[in-house]
């Protein structure tokens, strides 16, 4: 959904609404929603400009392998201060992803809750676990 309103596809084009949504899904742990949203706070869109926390984002995204991550890690290390760099990195550490309502029902002890609704039942059992973008 935020590169829709990055993009300007099939919805008005809005920085800060794609901002909105790359938070909602890096937040859940997903890299390429965490380098999006490093990005632009890389670039100040959407977002006022902060290398400190686009690092942050960066290294986690850069953490599950994502490539993009690792060049722009490079890159912002170019041009930030070791402190920066070390607060970006504590940002990191104490990152704790929350988990969406699919997401959490991979934790139930058989993959699925019987009272689950029938269609997040249905993704769970038949495609393992996989995640709606429209949560």
């Amino acid at each position: 959904m935020g590169n829709c309103y990055a993009n300007g596809q099939g919805v008005a084009k809005d920085d800060a609404e794609a901002v909105k949504w790359y938070r909602k899904a890096a937040e859940q742990n997903f890299a390429q929603a965490q380098i999006s949203l490093a990005l632009s706070y890389a670039l100040g869109r959407g977002v006022a400009k902060d290398y400190v926390e686009s690092y942050k984002w960066t290294l986690l995204a850069a953490s599950q392998g994502d490539k993009d991550a690792k060049e722009t890690m490079t890159i912002l290390e170019n041009n930030m201060s070791r402190e920066q760099i070390a607060e970006g990195q504590k940002l990191a550490r104490n990152f704790k992803p929350r988990l969406g309502a699919i997401r959490r029902a991979r934790y139930f002890k058989h993959g699925y809750r019987a009272d689950a609704p029938a269609v997040f039942r249905h993704r769970i059992l038949h495609h393992g676990g996989w995640v709606s973008h429209h949560q």
